[in-house]
């Protein structure tokens, strides 16, 4: 099919130019290679199209018959073909990305959106989950997770910092509550648990550090989610402490909703990755969704 259509395009090219040598330069081909492909066509539709004297070439009745048949609709196929063809190295489709709620709304949303706009044909699934999902046994294209909880023999592209946490408290809570000194302080306060599915569905440990060295609490309370923005509108609430991402409960902090404690304890948990099979290197959507998404150190 391509080659016939590569043969009308020539005939086309020399109705226009009415002479095989301009014809030819302007097809990148030979004088020779140019006059058989004519006189092949004209076998084959048993027809004459053109009137070759040594000075010029002209079309014959049947050859301008050809032209205005044929046309209009081998322009309308190569327009078709060009777009196709471009369409082919822009990113489309549909990428599904499965990651716990904090990285979807605050890692990868704010990335996402100059994406979208940038890229309409490409359609985004982003599914919460706290668990480690094999991405070549399930339906996802990727997967977000923190950098001690990455699959192996995947490929991964880190999309975060390293997660500084904070222990927060509302002016509420901290007006009828003792002052916080040290982190063993918190087994006398209440807090806010976090249960983890990705570890057994286990209550989260709470690490501090003092000194470089490493201090572990199981605290308790009367409130346990599985999702850290609940546990930060908990807190808000003033219904106890909560140890959270700094970059979920920043805003809070600025608007005096919350206050920050013992920042010298803090931890920083590792950074979050996206990983996915090595497949997905060759999908144009999901090259570009990565140079977005991937994580760019400041430079200080």
């Amino acid at each position: 099919m391509q080659e016939r259509l590569n043969n009308l395009h020539a005939f086309m090219v020399v109705a226009r130019e009415q002479n095989i040598t301009r014809a030819a330069m302007a097809l990148g081909m030979s004088q020779a290679s140019l006059s058989q492909v004519i006189s092949k066509m004209e076998q084959q539709l048993g027809l004459k199209l053109l009137n070759r004297t040594t000075r010029s070439i002209n079309l014959t009745e049947a050859g301008e018959q050809f032209i205005t048949l044929i046309g209009p609709a081998l322009e309308d196929i190569q327009q078709g073909l060009s777009q196709i063809m471009d369409d082919k190295h822009k990113p489309s489709g549909t990428i599904r990305i499965v990651a716990d709620d904090f990285a979807i709304q605050n890692v990868l949303w704010p990335k996402l959106q100059p994406f979208l706009q940038h890229y309409p044909k490409v359609h985004l699934e982003l599914i919460s989950d706290h668990g480690v999902v094999d991405v070549n046994k399930s339906p996802y294209d990727a997967a977000v997770v923190r950098g001690d909880l990455l699959a192996k023999d995947m490929e991964t592209v880190q999309v975060s910092a390293p997660i500084a946490l904070r222990l927060v408290a509302s002016p509420r809570y901290l007006e009828n509550n003792a002052v916080l000194k040290k982190p063993q302080d918190l087994l006398n306060h209440t807090c806010i648990n976090l249960r983890s599915p990705t570890q057994g569905g286990v209550l989260v440990t709470w690490h501090f550090l003092h000194k470089k060295k490493e201090i572990k609490l199981h605290v308790n309370g009367q409130l346990t989610f599985s999702n850290m923005h609940q546990a930060l509108d908990a807190a808000i609430a003033g219904y106890g402490l909560a140890y959270l991402p700094e970059q979920l409960v920043c805003t809070a902090v600025e608007q005096g909703h919350l206050h920050v404690l013992l920042p010298e304890y803090s931890v920083n948990l590792p950074p979050y990755f996206i990983y996915y099979p090595t497949r997905l290197q060759a999908n144009a959507g999901f090259t570009k969704l990565l140079d977005n998404v991937a994580y760019q150190a400041v430079k200080t």
